[in-house]
């Protein structure tokens, strides 16, 4: 985006200003118009980006970079949200849901901007459309609510982070959002009308009977807004939408002398609501009287990307812990059913290897042939059963891609590896080969133990994983219990 704006001013204050809003559009403003870059909400926020939509004209070229974002709102409005634009855009096939007030409205506002900075008729043309969608999408709910043009909302963002909410650190501010909604919806009529042809007049009378209804609930026969909110005085005086814009304008000057006093210093905790949790409980937060209230959010702030750190290294290191824990958990059950002194040799080699017992001095040990468990299903299959780790790491990856695998399901136990040549096994063949696979693991005094069975090619061991440890899908389950009488019988070494 080419700069268009060059500012100077005698207020080094006021060219910082200007100064840091040109540094924020070119970091935080390319290929999608994010909020903000420093929290996990770096997505287009659709209100965020119609209320700087002038500003960022004003500052740089931005007509190629909105008519994308322009077509991408399109896209949503369409596909996902039935003449309604979404919270957010790209909105990642539709699971932010619609935006409400003010963020759905930037697919109105947005496009009537681009046309009054840069007088092209054909995208507002094209835009068009997607405008007269949402309004009758908005139509429709006023006839159904039977609200009289006054759009009632059950939640709308509109007036967020303001000062005048139900407390002093509610995050929503007192403002009536029917108010809000409504106001949106009567700029979106007038929008509408104005690029319209001229023989749709429907537009037009709508936007009148909309702004009727909105002075006749909101303001006094002599001019007083009702609601008395910095939020609702903006939106009367730059939408056009009062009785006497001088009554207006005084109301608006006494709010924010009364709003001066609401930002105290000296406090020792902050009484806040929780809105995370059911209910909204309020929660202490502590605060050190000789800082500011910037200066306390500060250091909360700087205190909490601390603490979020913390938690992130706790959570790997909880990861590998649980991991260390399940691989020992292997390791007992393969202690549990080792019977040869050649098996625990294994079993202490496996664990020397893996750095759980010194290895032994002097001279080296050799290595002797350590076979499977092999058995016979009652059709000839042979099936094999590791008897440690290794060796079950071993038997998963020189097993024929067509065999297949065994194991119980969330269960140490043994891999059992069922050959079948690139035959299709009975049901017989799969369910003892799963009754195996029950039989030596921890569930072998169990009944209905689930095993998942899958071609060995399904079976994958993740890189740095333990001995024995593997991932598989594509698998289905069958429930078995374990029988020591045809252990025996299909048993061959």
């Amino acid at each position: 985006m080419d700069q268009t704006l060059e500012f100077r001013s005698s207020d080094a204050k006021l060219n910082r200003l200007i100064e840091n809003a040109k540094r924020g559009q070119r970091s935080n403003f390319i290929d999608v118009p994010t909020d903000c870059p420093q929290r996990d909400e770096r997505l287009g926020w659709t209100a965020d980006t119609q209320v700087f939509a002038a500003t960022a004209s004003y500052n740089a070229e931005t007509y190629s970079f909105y008519k994308k974002f322009m077509r991408d709102m399109a896209y949503d409005q369409n596909v996902y949200y039935d003449g309604e634009f979404p919270m957010y855009s790209p909105s990642l096939k539709g699971v932010c849901g619609p935006g409400g007030a003010v963020w759905s409205d930037a697919g109105v506002i947005v496009p009537w901007m681009l046309y009054r900075f840069y007088g092209d008729k054909e995208l507002l043309r094209i835009h068009y459309e997607g405008i007269k969608k949402y309004l009758r999408k908005l139509c429709r709910g006023d006839e159904e609510r039977r609200d009289g043009h006054l759009l009632s909302a059950p939640f709308t963002f509109g007036d967020w982070l303001a000062q005048d909410g139900i407390c002093a650190q509610s995050m929503r501010g007192g403002t009536d959002d029917t108010f809000i909604r409504s106001v949106y919806y009567y700029n979106t009529a007038c929008t509408a009308a104005e690029a319209a042809d001229p023989e749709e007049k429907s537009f037009r009378e709508l936007a009148k009977d909309i702004r009727k209804s909105i002075l006749d609930e909101y303001f006094s026969k002599s001019g007083r807004l009702a609601v008395d909110t910095q939020t609702a005085y903006v939106l009367s005086l730059h939408f056009g939408i009062y009785v006497d814009k001088d009554k207006v304008k005084e109301g608006f000057r006494d709010r924010l002398r009364k709003d001066l006093y609401r930002m105290k210093s000296g406090e020792k905790v902050l009484h806040a609501e929780n809105y995370y949790e059911d209910g909204c409980p309020t929660i202490d937060i502590p605060l050190d009287p000789l800082l500011s209230p910037q200066q306390n959010a500060a250091k909360n702030y700087k205190q909490y990307n601390k603490l979020k750190t913390a938690e992130f290294h706790l959570r790997d290191q909880i990861e590998k812990a649980e991991n260390e824990r399940a691989y020992l958990e292997s390791v007992l059950q393969e202690l549990s059913q080792a019977e040869t002194e050649q098996e625990f040799n294994e079993i202490r080699r496996e664990l020397q290897e893996t750095n759980y017992i010194r290895k032994s001095s002097g001279k080296k040990e050799l290595k002797r042939a350590f076979a499977p468990r092999t058995f016979k299903t009652s059709s000839g299959l042979e099936v094999l059963v590791g008897r440690s780790n290794v060796q079950n790491d071993q038997l998963t990856k020189k097993a024929d891609k067509r065999d297949y695998w065994f194991h119980t399901q969330h269960i140490h136990g043994s891999h059992v590896i069922l050959r079948c040549a690139g035959l299709t096994p009975s049901d017989d063949d799969l369910r003892e080969a799963a009754m195996l696979a029950s039989y030596f693991s921890q569930a072998k005094e169990s009944s209905s133990v689930p095993v998942d069975y899958c071609p060995v090619k399904f079976v994958k061991k993740p890189a740095g994983a333990r001995p024995g440890m593997v991932t598989y899908d594509n698998y289905r389950t069958l429930y078995v219990t374990p029988e020591e009488g045809l252990v025996k019988k299909l048993f061959l070494r």
